[in-house]
């Protein structure tokens, strides 16, 4: 099942992040605090865009691309967690 998962995330990366966030978003979205939940998408969104910058050498983020993904990433998570509690 791991080389399974493995094959497809590699393939899918981005469909893969997407479907894992989706998921963890839906009980925070349905029964969570909305708001901040809502604040956590939103991040997620920003730091895919930076994550697309960095892949495609946008000069907009520069040299500070993947680190603009981790930190966006990491509030988002963050948010999550809130949302959920």
């Amino acid at each position: 099942m791991g080389c399974l998962l493995f094959a497809f995330h590699v393939k899918h990366f981005d469909l893969l992040m997407g479907g894992l966030f989706a998921v963890a978003a839906i009980p925070a979205l349905w029964r969570g605090n909305q708001a901040v939940a809502l604040l956590s998408v939103i991040l997620f969104a920003l730091a895919y865009l930076f994550w697309q910058g960095d892949k495609r050498r946008w000069k907009i983020v520069g040299l500070w691309g993947h680190a603009g993904w981790h930190v966006a990433t990491a509030a988002a998570m963050a948010a999550l967690f809130v949302a959920q509690t």
